[in-house]
């Protein structure tokens, strides 16, 4: 199996998928990772020609992508029976917080939020308004996402 993972700290999730998969090209968008970026055409020719990849994997970063793009590199690189994953942390809540906690949380949040990327608004809305652009395959939770629940 060949897997491409697409994420801002690409090792959350390429690490995981290596264990499962015979190819793992894993890259990152961080600045340092930009100045040494490659063009679509060689990321598909990394792997030998279009529709080679079985897996395409986003770990906490589609909210930072220009999506049109990324996902015609993604129809590029996948396999008719391909499959694209995308997941991302959420913003967190504490269970009865004191009403100071819960102030200073808000007030935190507001005076931070203008200085976010404008992708953020997809975390917001726990990626349920996140385009994408690819058939469901019935083995995930398309337009409805998962939620799990860390303690």
């Amino acid at each position: 199996m060949r897997a491409y993972a697409s994420s801002r700290d690409s090792k959350q999730d390429w690490m995981e998928v290596a264990e499962f998969c015979d190819q793992v090209i894993a890259t990152d968008v961080s600045e340092a990772q930009v100045s040494l970026s490659m063009s679509d055409d060689e990321l598909v020719a990394m792997f030998g020609c279009e529709g080679m990849v079985d897996l395409v994997t986003v770990a906490t970063a589609a909210h930072w992508f220009d999506l049109p793009r990324f996902y015609s590199v993604v129809k590029r690189l996948l396999k008719p029976s391909g499959i694209i994953t995308v997941w991302s942390y959420m913003f967190f809540t504490i269970d009865n917080p004191t009403p100071s906690l819960e102030l200073t949380m808000k007030q935190v949040f507001e005076t931070t939020l203008p200085y976010w990327n404008n992708g953020i608004r997809f975390v917001l809305d726990d990626y349920k308004t996140l385009p994408f652009s690819f058939e469901s395959v019935g083995l995930g939770s398309e337009g409805e996402p998962l939620m799990l629940e860390m303690k």
